[in-house]
């Protein structure tokens, strides 16, 4: 019985192992199928869209980037960072809320936001199941940017895509070389005017929405200015809307990197 058990032994070893190797390589075929056909489908969505007149590397504006006007005095057409097809993008992306971009970095998608926060973790903006999701604003946010904070989610792929560029802005370097990320909407090109970024709690006060005063929110930015792994151009005040872009950090349980920008009108 014994000398059976130990001739036995090798044979469920190796059974073992083989289901293991299957497991594991249907796990790493299903990851590269779901990587393909995210690309597939974000590359179609940027068929939609154009590098605009614009180059969207100018630090500032300046006098010479206001609209001029035409011989009526009319203003001419604002240029545009990037020039969108949104009615053609808005039927393959029914919830499309805009796009984001950030010059020479993986940052160029549409925004979209849902009925919950759970969707778009795992869906992509055309509605198909996809472990890469969208990058999503909370649901909780009113259009417009009427809040005080908006909240922007998305993946750190180990790709690099999605919002993986996020933690890079612990390093100043990296900050003087992408201080601006663009949201772009039908009407409005939006400057985020980045001025803090750090690691935070998944339930820290960096995802508060609203404030009930003018002096909570001037508080909530100065402790923002404070944590911030930069040192950055801009600073906001209470008078300002901001845009926070959040992903997963590994540095503790929970832990995610947000960046906050100030909002600005291109």
């Amino acid at each position: 019985m014994r000398k059976a058990l130990a001739a036995g032994i090798p044979a469920l070893l190796a059974a073992a192992s083989f289901g293991a190797a299957v497991f594991f390589g249907a796990r790493i075929y299903d990851t590269c199928r779901q990587d393909m056909e995210s690309e597939a489908a974000y590359e179609e969505m940027a068929q939609h869209v154009r590098p605009g007149s614009r180059t969207g590397t100018e630090d500032m504006p300046g006098p010479d980037d206001m609209p001029m006007e035409g011989a009526e005095g009319i203003p001419e057409e604002k240029e545009r960072i990037l020039d969108i097809d949104f009615a053609a993008l808005k039927e393959e992306v029914p919830d499309l809320a805009g796009w984001l971009y950030c010059p020479d970095t993986e940052i160029s998608y549409p925004v979209v936001q849902g009925q919950d926060n759970s969707y778009y973790l795992d869906h992509l903006p055309d509605g198909s199941g996809n472990r890469n999701g969208s990058l999503f604003m909370d649901c909780g946010n009113r259009e417009g940017f009427a809040d005080e904070n908006t909240l922007v989610y998305g993946h750190h792929m180990a790709s690099g895509k999605m919002f993986a560029c996020l933690v890079s802005y612990a390093d100043q370097a990296y900050y003087e070389a992408h201080p601006v990320i663009y949201f772009i909407t039908e009407e409005t090109d939006y400057r985020l005017e980045l001025f803090s970024g750090y690691t935070a709690a998944v339930a820290s006060e960096a995802y508060t929405l609203r404030f009930s005063t003018e002096g909570e929110f001037a508080g909530w930015l100065e402790r923002a200015r404070r944590r911030s792994d930069f040192v950055p151009k801009v600073q906001a005040g209470a008078a300002d809307h901001v845009v926070t872009l959040s992903t997963c950090a590994y540095s503790f349980q929970d832990a995610r990197y947000v960046v906050h920008g100030r909002l600005t009108e291109n």
